[in-house]
């Protein structure tokens, strides 16, 4: 009688299992989907219940015994892999790095320049007559102006996809011309059932193309994938930040001193500001470390230089605040001209190519066939050499979308990698 009971029960939850699956769709549908391209996802949902039959029973019947066994080998990580699961999905402690980065680099500009006109130019120029200590200190504050204004461009400047971008191309155009049917030919005639079903009604099938998230290729023979994060299609060389938690146009890399992503609109200012950075440490630094020898002799040895420990001797009076920050001034200076050269460097080498640091990066087939002027137009626009001199972004704006790439393949080693 139990026997009998159980085998009721177990039909009964069988029947309801396949009442349950053939109803409800494998994910939620999207908002933007129309009511034809969700029919598509429910037919071939059922088509893949009704081919695999009871395999899907019994990998219900182990869920429960998954659920904790993930939960096991969550506990059992190795310090690696839980290292590399922070850099996959990021961390809430972003933000504040973010600001941390910000105001060093704020105290570390500002202190500089003070220190720069009133201390190290009159003394590093004092053989000098007026007109060209006056040259030098107006020279110094082009940099700054130079190195604040690229810095603030990069940050406000937004290289996030937009809204709404007009002409995304449709997937019925070049469904039997990709490779997504090798991955799955059931989902050609679906496509096509639908289409013809909707042939009869007012919406077209091109919008029905349009809804479903399948990539797809756009005139130019460049993919388009669909972002599962921001739940919308992304153009070629666009890729999502997991810190920045977007899509960004033409992404190089999430630059964390700016405390966010340099992509296809804010590349040119953050190249510009590599550059000034670099000139202002070549400057800076030596003059910085001559007048700390030469000039203002408050250290009785060469641990003296060396921090926390020269904070601790201003505490106790041992040395001033100026000694303080210049020492401070000395070391940002050169580890971010270090930073700015290796940078600067890479940024004019990728560019030159036509390629960003996330492709290098990913080993991605890129085929650029554009000239190097192209290139250098890609990033600056028009008159891309005054962008170097003059920081008027409104002036000289990109030509260029950051959306369409006509002289540009991307080439997958494997094509059903989607």
């Amino acid at each position: 009688m139990n026997q009998q009971d159980s085998n009721t029960s177990q039909d009964n939850y069988s029947d309801e299992f396949q009442k349950v699956n053939m109803n409800t769709p494998p994910y939620p549908p999207y908002p933007h989907q129309s009511a034809d391209s969700q029919l598509i996802q429910q037919r071939l949902h059922t088509k893949m219940a009704t081919d695999n039959g009871g395999d899907q029973l019994s990998s219900i019947d182990h869920k429960s015994n998954n659920n904790s066994n993930s939960q096991i080998n969550e506990e059992r990580k190795s310090l690696s892999e839980k290292l590399r699961t922070h850099y996959r999905e990021g961390s809430s402690a972003g933000s504040k790095a973010k600001v941390f980065a910000r105001v060093l680099f704020q105290v570390q500009a500002v202190t500089l320049i003070f220190m720069a006109v009133f201390y190290l130019a009159p003394w590093a120029l004092e053989e000098y007559d007026l007109v060209t200590n006056l040259s030098c200190i107006l020279f110094f504050i082009y940099i700054f102006i130079m190195c604040e204004s690229n810095w603030y461009l990069s940050i406000v400047t937004e290289s996030d996809l937009p809204e709404t971008i007009p002409d995304i191309p449709p997937l019925s155009a070049q469904l039997k011309e990709s490779s997504m049917l090798s991955v799955n030919p059931q989902l050609n005639s679906i496509v096509e059932n639908v289409s013809a079903e909707s042939s009869n009604t007012n919406e077209s099938s091109s919008t029905i193309a349009n809804s479903i998230t399948l990539p797809r290729i756009d005139r130019f023979g460049m993919m388009w994938k669909f972002c599962d994060i921001c739940n919308r299609f992304r153009p070629p060389r666009t890729y999502h930040c997991k810190f920045c938690r977007k899509c960004i146009l033409r992404r190089d890399h999430h630059c964390h001193l700016v405390g966010k992503c340099i992509g296809h609109y804010n590349q040119r200012f953050f190249v510009v500001l590599c550059f000034y950075t670099m000139l202002a440490s070549a400057i800076g630094f030596p003059i910085t470390c001559s007048y700390l020898s030469s000039h203002l002799k408050e250290a009785y040895s060469w641990t003296w230089y060396v921090f926390p420990y020269t904070f601790f001797l201003f505490l106790f009076r041992y040395v001033s605040l100026k000694f303080v920050i210049l020492t401070f001034n000395a070391y940002l200076t050169f580890i971010f001209g270090i930073l700015s050269l290796l940078y600067w460097l890479s940024q004019l080498s990728l560019i030159s190519m036509g390629k960003t640091l996330v492709e290098v990066i990913k080993q991605m087939d890129v085929k650029v066939t554009s000239s190097l002027s192209e290139n250098f137009h890609v990033v600056f626009g028009n008159n891309w050499l005054l962008s170097f001199l003059i920081p008027m972004p409104t002036m000289f704006k990109q030509t260029h979308a950051g959306i369409w790439f006509q002289k540009v393949k991307i080439y997958r080693k494997n094509p059903q990698d989607i």
